[in-house]
């Protein structure tokens, strides 16, 4: 008798109903190009916590060709766009930059930017918050890159990178990779250029500037 009261109130009861799928790209949007390397340069002035710079991703096609690639920027000042060395037209609105391509081809596309960024790059001077040293860093997890320079900030894309720093000279500049050199870059400013053959998704991309002290470890 208690078996079938079981079950009949088992019978009797709404099945739960099932979650909702997620719509195609809800999740993350989708990828029509694959960026294979990237080059970023950029150039701080921490007094003014300011950012200016270039970034270049190679890109091949993915999948079926696509007319153009679109990055993520927020509140950045886009000034100017190239496709293999050669000016173009773009669009921006206030999530994405929009960059026309010749599809089903390889491209090189240079996107010129500055920003004066609350997220992604943090800027630090002398009597702010009890700030005594100038520095300069950037935390892009999970996608405040997109508000310093134009990006692709889902990580669902492996490439890599090499990075061009410019700052004053009595600052020290990191970056991902292997310091391949400096050189002098006028006005008492130097640039620190970073080579990193492994690949990586776009927030670990890192540059950090500062009064740091450098250190070699033997061996």
């Amino acid at each position: 008798m208690l078996t079938w009261l079981l079950l009949s109130a088992l019978a009797a009861a709404e099945p739960a109903p099932l979650p909702a799928a997620d719509a195609p790209g809800s999740v993350q949007p989708l990828r029509r190009w694959d960026v294979e390397h990237l080059d970023l340069a950029v150039d701080l002035d921490i007094d003014a916590g300011r950012v200016t710079g270039t970034t270049t991703p190679r890109v091949v096609p993915l999948a079926r060709p696509y007319p153009s690639i679109r990055l993520d920027q927020v509140g950045l000042d886009i000034t100017a766009v190239s496709v293999d060395g050669k000016a173009t037209d773009f669009t921006v609105s206030d999530t994405h930059v929009e960059v026309p391509l010749t599809p089903g081809q390889p491209h090189e596309v240079t996107i010129a930017f500055a920003a004066e960024p609350e997220l992604g790059l943090h800027f630090r001077r002398p009597g702010e918050d009890g700030a005594r040293v100038r520095e300069a860093w950037t935390q892009g997890e999970n996608e405040d890159h997109r508000y310093w320079f134009p990006s692709w900030v889902h990580p669902t894309d492996l490439f890599s990178v090499s990075v061009a720093v410019t700052a004053d000279d009595d600052l020290v500049a990191v970056a991902n990779g292997t310091l391949k050199g400096t050189e002098p870059a006028g006005a008492g400013r130097t640039t620190w250029r970073f080579e990193l053959e492994q690949q990586i998704v776009i927030y670990l991309v890192v540059v950090a500037v500062g009064e740091y002290q450098t250190r070699e470890l033997a061996g």
